[in-house]
């Protein structure tokens, strides 16, 4: 009761106190890696999800939080195996195969996460998070018209998904619709404040609504290089936007900034060239 109450540290000191007489009690290591995830804590989560396993391997949740807690300390290898662990022991674990999806996803693996979304939906229907993921990892391949039809429910169920208002925000831009895609990017930074790649496509989108005035989009690729220090097409960006603005300094440095992290990249090397000319 106290854990789904939201006591988490209540409960997790109930769920201590039973290892004390049965330190290898799977299901109480099990409950506390669970409660240290919603925590965000997840070395501590791997660590009683650890020790549940290697009391009890042949329970499937055990695997698939494990695989969770992999996922968010960024070991996304490992989370695939753990989840795909968690799916032989039953095939039908949909949060499995979401987590699956997500470990995928995170290494650019987009048709292996849609299908591991898909398993997951088939798992459950109406499980909205899944739904959400399917849609970006559509986007992500193309399929547009796809990703669509599930980005649509799944933001009305989850407008808190940020990867789904940026997806949605893709799929505008491409369209043509600037308005929407900045309303869809700015929702998203408005969850994650931190997002580099969300900075970068608004600066796009506000670029396509007003192309004679770069003030705005300046802003959002400056926010995205200073978030982001080592992501070169913001550089870029704020580079062709100072050059249009006639601060050749601020072009040079944000062009060569660009080239850097680029080493012989044919377009990098050329905008450096362009605007060591423009300096004389």
């Amino acid at each position: 009761a106290l854990h789904r109450d939201g006591k988490l540290d209540d409960a997790a000191a109930l769920y201590r106190a039973i290892p004390k007489g049965k330190p290898q009690h799977p299901d109480a290591r099990h409950l506390l890696g669970m409660i240290a995830c919603a925590q965000s804590r997840f070395e501590a989560a791997l660590s009683d999800f650890d020790a549940a396993i290697a009391a009890n391997g042949r329970a499937p949740d055990f695997h698939a939080n494990r695989a969770f807690a992999l996922h968010g300390v960024g070991r996304w290898g490992d989370a695939a195996e753990a989840a795909r662990r968690a799916l032989k022991l039953k095939p039908d674990h949909p949060e499995a195969a979401n987590t699956l999806g997500n470990a995928l996803a995170a290494q650019a693996d987009w048709a292996g996460a849609a299908d591991a979304y898909r398993a997951a939906l088939k798992a459950r229907a109406d499980y909205a998070e899944a739904g959400a993921n399917l849609g970006v990892a559509l986007a992500a391949l193309g399929r547009d018209k796809e990703a669509a039809a599930w980005l649509r429910p799944a933001l009305a169920a989850l407008p808190a998904h940020g990867p789904a208002q940026g997806a949605w925000g893709d799929l505008r831009l491409k369209a043509g619709d600037a308005a929407g895609a900045a309303k869809r990017y700015t929702a998203q930074l408005a969850l994650h404040p931190a997002n580099p790649a969300a900075w970068e496509a608004l600066g796009r989108a506000r670029h396509q609504l007003d192309p004679a005035d770069d003030r705005p989009p300046a802003v959002c690729w400056r926010r995205a290089a200073r978030v982001a220090p080592l992501l070169p097409v913001s550089w870029a960006h704020w580079g062709s936007a100072a050059r249009r603005a006639g601060d050749r300094l601020r072009t040079a440095q944000a062009f060569q900034t660009a080239a850097i992290l680029q080493p012989g990249d044919a377009g990098a090397l050329s905008n450096l060239a362009m605007a060591r000319r423009d300096l004389g």
